[in-house]
């Protein structure tokens, strides 16, 4: 991750690391937008939550060209 992409991206964030772990905030409201910790190694920080700003949403692409099925 790039922090100085989530500190630049849209209104802002603020990123806090802590002792063994890390924490992103929205300077908009101050909401927790991820949270990590330190992995078992202590190099990397692994994250396991994630606050979505909306819900997934996923597009279908249904095709009934066998041509284009097969180049699928």
């Amino acid at each position: 991750l790039s922090i100085y992409q989530i500190t630049h991206l849209g209104d802002g964030h603020r990123v806090e690391f802590l002792l063994d772990s890390v924490k992103v905030h929205s300077l908009k409201d101050n909401s927790s937008v991820a949270m990590g910790k330190v992995n078992d190694h202590k190099r990397l920080y692994s994250f396991s939550h994630f606050v979505p700003k909306s819900s997934s949403k996923a597009l279908l692409h249904k095709s009934s060209s066998n041509i284009k099925l097969w180049h699928e």
